[in-house]
């Protein structure tokens, strides 16, 4: 008798051994998911942040809030209409916008160098000229809205409420002439 209850004393003793190192591997186990789940999301968050000062730094701020708007809508489920597969259709928006200029500028010639020049020194040559640009469009309140070839477009007056939006796309006209 007093053997038997020697040995149900130590099985409750082993029974409760092991409950007890279950129970704290799975609350280990428990706790490096939630750690894990946590550090996920941090380093989630952390790109994105990196993600919308690019986009923020690349775009003024009502154009990256309508790209991130688009962005996150791509991604909405939508029915097809009239059996029209809409993602293969780039989605535009046109604006109307008033009390604005718009600075379009071609370098006479072009054509004939880049037929004279290697091409290395002429993309070379375009990227700094068109740093020089920007810089200038800064300086005058424009901002730059596209590079096609050795075309320059900047607008003034969109994002801001420049007044003089005619007077700086020419003063910055005037200035490109002078860096060329």
């Amino acid at each position: 008798s007093m053997f038997t209850e020697i040995l149900i004393n130590l099985s409750v003793v082993i029974t409760c051994f092991m409950v007890h190192k279950i129970t704290n591997v799975n609350r280990r186990l428990a706790f490096e998911r939630i750690q894990n789940g946590i550090t996920g999301q941090f380093e989630m968050q952390q790109e994105i942040d990196k993600q919308e000062n690019l986009l923020n730094s690349i775009f003024p701020p009502v154009v990256a809030k309508l790209i991130k708007t688009q962005f996150i809508s791509m991604y909405d489920d939508e029915e097809p209409i009239d059996g029209i597969d809409s993602s293969s259709f780039r989605k535009l928006n046109v604006n109307r916008f008033e009390n604005v200029s718009i600075l379009f500028a071609d370098i006479k010639g072009f054509t004939a160098l880049s037929s004279k020049v290697n091409a290395k020194i002429l993309v070379r040559t375009l990227n700094e000229l068109f740093a020089r640009f920007d810089c200038l469009a800064e300086t005058n309140k424009c901002m730059r809205i596209k590079i096609l070839g050795d075309c320059y477009y900047c607008i003034a007056g969109l994002y801001d409420s420049n007044k003089n939006h005619a007077q700086s796309c020419v003063e910055m006209g005037l200035q490109m002439i002078e860096v060329i």
